[in-house]
Protein backbone atom coordinates (compact mmCIF):
# COMPACT_ATOMS: atom_id res chain seq x y z
CA UNK A 1 0.00 0.00 0.00
CA UNK A 2 1.72 3.21 -1.11
CA UNK A 3 1.42 6.45 1.25
CA UNK A 4 -1.64 7.78 -0.79
CA UNK A 5 -3.31 4.55 0.02
CA UNK A 6 -2.90 4.62 3.53
CA UNK A 7 -3.50 8.05 3.82
CA UNK A 8 -7.41 6.72 2.51
CA UNK A 9 -7.15 3.95 4.03
CA UNK A 10 -7.22 5.71 7.58
CA UNK A 11 -9.69 7.76 7.43
CA UNK A 12 -12.45 6.03 6.16
CA UNK A 13 -15.20 6.10 9.18
CA UNK A 14 -13.51 8.85 11.13
CA UNK A 15 -15.52 11.18 12.35
CA UNK A 16 -15.29 14.80 10.31
CA UNK A 17 -12.99 17.66 11.78
CA UNK A 18 -12.13 20.09 12.67
CA UNK A 19 -11.42 18.30 15.91
CA UNK A 20 -11.64 20.68 19.03
CA UNK A 21 -10.19 19.11 22.35
CA UNK A 22 -12.30 20.18 25.77
CA UNK A 23 -10.10 20.25 29.02
CA UNK A 24 -10.64 21.27 32.75
CA UNK A 25 -8.63 24.66 34.07
CA UNK A 26 -5.82 22.18 35.14
CA UNK A 27 -5.51 20.49 31.63
CA UNK A 28 -6.80 17.52 31.72
CA UNK A 29 -9.15 16.58 28.61
CA UNK A 30 -12.87 15.69 29.30
CA UNK A 31 -14.19 15.98 25.56
CA UNK A 32 -12.48 16.11 21.82
CA UNK A 33 -15.71 17.53 19.42
CA UNK A 34 -15.84 16.56 15.94
CA UNK A 35 -18.79 17.16 12.92
CA UNK A 36 -21.43 15.11 11.73
CA UNK A 37 -24.73 15.19 9.75
CA UNK A 38 -24.41 16.42 5.62
CA UNK A 39 -21.98 19.83 5.59
CA UNK A 40 -24.48 20.75 2.49
CA UNK A 41 -27.67 20.82 5.12
CA UNK A 42 -27.17 20.27 8.64
CA UNK A 43 -23.83 19.77 10.81
CA UNK A 44 -23.59 19.82 14.32
CA UNK A 45 -20.99 18.42 17.09
CA UNK A 46 -20.14 15.40 18.14
CA UNK A 47 -18.44 13.74 21.02
CA UNK A 48 -15.25 11.56 18.83
CA UNK A 49 -13.65 10.77 22.88
CA UNK A 50 -16.37 10.63 25.34
CA UNK A 51 -15.89 10.26 29.19
CA UNK A 52 -18.57 8.86 30.59
CA UNK A 53 -19.10 8.81 34.27
CA UNK A 54 -20.78 6.11 36.46
CA UNK A 55 -21.20 8.21 39.57
CA UNK A 56 -24.28 9.96 41.03
CA UNK A 57 -21.55 12.80 42.44
CA UNK A 58 -21.38 14.88 39.46
CA UNK A 59 -17.69 15.30 39.09
CA UNK A 60 -16.74 13.91 36.17
CA UNK A 61 -12.54 15.01 37.72
CA UNK A 62 -12.08 12.67 40.46
CA UNK A 63 -14.13 9.25 39.77
CA UNK A 64 -13.59 6.58 37.90
CA UNK A 65 -14.70 7.44 34.25
CA UNK A 66 -15.40 4.96 30.84
CA UNK A 67 -13.60 6.10 27.82
CA UNK A 68 -14.85 5.59 24.36
CA UNK A 69 -13.88 6.35 21.08
CA UNK A 70 -15.12 4.56 17.57
CA UNK A 71 -12.84 1.77 16.21
CA UNK A 72 -12.63 4.35 13.30
CA UNK A 73 -11.10 7.11 15.13
CA UNK A 74 -8.90 4.79 17.55
CA UNK A 75 -7.37 3.63 13.99
CA UNK A 76 -7.02 6.98 12.82
CA UNK A 77 -5.59 8.35 16.18
CA UNK A 78 -2.91 5.39 16.33
CA UNK A 79 -2.19 5.50 12.99
CA UNK A 80 -1.26 9.08 12.39
CA UNK A 81 1.08 9.31 14.74
CA UNK A 82 3.56 7.37 12.28
CA UNK A 83 1.52 8.05 8.94
CA UNK A 84 2.25 11.94 9.25
CA UNK A 85 5.64 11.92 9.52
CA UNK A 86 5.89 9.36 6.81
CA UNK A 87 3.61 11.27 4.56
CA UNK A 88 5.77 14.81 5.72
CA UNK A 89 9.02 12.81 4.44
CA UNK A 90 7.45 12.05 1.20
CA UNK A 91 6.23 15.50 0.13
CA UNK A 92 10.21 16.66 1.12
CA UNK A 93 10.93 13.95 -1.34
CA UNK A 94 8.65 15.25 -4.15
CA UNK A 95 9.38 18.51 -3.40
CA UNK A 96 13.14 17.89 -3.93
CA UNK A 97 12.72 15.55 -7.07
CA UNK A 98 10.80 18.80 -8.53
CA UNK A 99 13.56 21.07 -7.86
CA UNK A 100 15.99 18.90 -8.92
CA UNK A 101 14.25 18.07 -12.30
CA UNK A 102 13.66 21.78 -12.70
CA UNK A 103 17.07 22.66 -12.30
CA UNK A 104 18.69 19.99 -14.61
CA UNK A 105 15.55 20.71 -17.38
CA UNK A 106 14.02 17.60 -16.98
CA UNK A 107 10.72 16.69 -19.13
CA UNK A 108 7.19 16.61 -17.31
CA UNK A 109 6.48 13.57 -18.05
CA UNK A 110 10.12 12.01 -16.93
CA UNK A 111 9.17 14.54 -13.59
CA UNK A 112 6.41 12.61 -13.29
CA UNK A 113 7.55 9.09 -12.98
CA UNK A 114 9.85 10.35 -10.52
CA UNK A 115 7.15 11.37 -8.62
CA UNK A 116 5.22 8.45 -8.94
CA UNK A 117 8.18 6.65 -8.21
CA UNK A 118 8.29 8.19 -4.45
CA UNK A 119 4.77 7.95 -3.97
CA UNK A 120 4.72 4.30 -4.68
CA UNK A 121 7.96 2.92 -2.37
Amino acid sequence: MNIIEKADAIQKGVTRGPWTIETWADGRIFAINGRKGDPETYEYDTEVLEAEHGGECGCRSSCELTVTMSDADKRFVTEARTLIPELNQTLKDVLESVRMSAECGTSPELTLAYVQQIITR
